[in-house]
């Protein structure tokens, strides 16, 4: 059988565009998550940052500590605002979410038990009214735009000025960055604390092929069993197996700790 010439021609640029599969890093974008996860004390919330890396067509979103060392950088010394070493973050302990905006598909990267799971499902897509209410954002003019999105009526503020239909955790689908976003109780609640470039260098984003794929109902029944019973995965394995040490003056007493938190007030509701 003959090939011609342009067909060959097509087919070695096919398969040449076909194995660059990752989007290049573009914005990098740190977020402050406040969450009250125990309705019973308001004044006790969870707290922690977390990165989004976002090229044209992607994004990723994982703890500060796992997003940093994701760009090939070291997390400076300290610890979470638990109190965890930011050493101890590593690809055990992630909960990553990449978002294939052209491919209109989500991604949950986690780790249970030691084991790698890959929750597939379609991009969620949430139903926006954009306002003309306005403010500044670290320097950007952000608009904006209310939804009820997973059980929560929520009020975002978005840039058209970084043009990514992304945003932190699960969100997207404006027409440019969300900077900030909370829900109308103020339980969750998403702060902007820094934006920089991508610098040249950096790897890719693409979707994670080896972890096991499992349904997002699948990963629902996990998680919920989880939150009802947290040692229970600690048990298995799939804890970060981390102890933080506390220094007592000789004489002095521990300092009170604060009252156990339960997990009662997840960010996604069960209604949609």
């Amino acid at each position: 059988m003959k090939i011609s010439f342009s067909l060959l021609i097509a087919l070695t640029l096919c398969g040449f565009l076909c194995a660059q599969t990752k989007d290049p890093i573009v914005i990098i974008v740190e977020y402050k998550l406040t969450h009250i996860i125990d309705s019973t004390q308001p004044g006790n919330p969870y707290i922690d940052n977390f990165l989004l890396l976002a090229g044209k067509q992607s994004s990723w979103y994982d703890k500060y500590a796992i997003g940093i060392k994701k760009i090939g950088r070291a997390p400076a010394p300290g610890t979470t605002s638990s109190g965890i070493p930011l050493s101890a973050f590593t690809d055990q302990n992630k909960a990553s979410i990449y978002k294939s905006i052209d491919k209109h598909s989500m991604f949950t990267e986690l780790v249970l038990g030691k084991v790698e799971y890959v929750v597939s499902e379609e991009l969620p897509l949430p139903e926006w009214k954009i306002t003309l209410e306005t403010k500044n954002l670290g320097g950007y003019l952000c608009q904006k735009a209310t939804t009820r999105f997973k059980g929560r009526n929520y009020e975002a503020w978005f840039t058209n000025k970084l043009p990514y239909r992304t945003g932190p955790w699960k969100f997207g689908g404006l027409p440019g960055l969300i900077l900030e976003i909370g829900d109308e109780k103020k339980e969750v609640l998403f702060n902007f604390v820094s934006f920089y470039t991508a610098s040249e260098g950096m790897e890719g984003l693409s979707e994670n092929r080896k972890g096991i794929r499992i349904s997002a109902e699948r990963y629902r029944k996990i998680m919920t069993a989880i939150d009802n019973d947290p040692a229970a995965l600690n048990n298995s394995g799939g804890g970060t197996g981390n102890l933080v040490a506390i220094s007592v003056p000789i004489g002095g007493s521990l300092p009170t700790m604060p009252k156990p938190r339960k997990i009662n007030n997840p960010i996604e509701k069960n209604d949609q």
